[in-house]
């Protein structure tokens, strides 16, 4: 985010924390998933069992369950964002932008590793930047002038001036 004027909604460690529960989810998950292995192997090739490790996955499962409401939260806040952000007769193309934009993500991921093993990492962000900026600029700047809503920047869907 270095050069970027707009910081993030929960600031860097916001994202560190977000980015973390992730983590600590697919964590959860895999230990999940070794302790069921290690105790079907144990009870069935070696007929023996360890007392409690059958308790394993289902602490861990309690534990991922709470991890996923917090991230359905920020789902939601996502689309909720957008929505109170955009203008009562936009919304619908907003949350269409959204929709679009998180349909596509990971056709862009593929683009950006793909372009960045070419070209290298640090050029590849600013040409994905520059083509992103391009490909929004022609729409956004209009919209933002025909509501009085342009600040000399991109703010068509931004509350400025309510």
């Amino acid at each position: 985010m270095s050069g970027s004027s707009s910081k993030p909604p929960f600031g860097r460690w916001g994202t560190h924390f977000y980015d973390g529960l992730g983590l600590l989810g697919g964590l959860l998950l895999a230990l999940m998933t070794v302790a069921v292995f290690v105790q079907v192997l144990l009870r069935y090739v070696f007929t023996y069992a360890i007392e409690g490790l059958d308790e394993v996955p289902r602490y861990l499962f309690v534990w991922l369950v709470m991890i996923g409401a917090a991230e359905s939260g920020f789902a939601t806040m996502q689309s909720t964002l957008v929505l109170l952000s955009a203008h009562e007769d936009r919304r619908g193309g907003a949350m269409g932008i959204l929709s679009a934009c998180i349909g596509t993500q990971p056709l862009g991921t593929l683009w950006l590793g793909l372009l960045a093993t070419g070209i290298g990492v640090a050029a590849a962000m600013a040409l994905n930047s520059l083509l992103a900026l391009a490909a929004i600029a022609p729409v956004a700047m209009p919209a933002g002038m025909a509501s009085g809503k342009f600040h000399g920047g991109i703010t068509a869907m931004t509350p400025i001036g309510r």
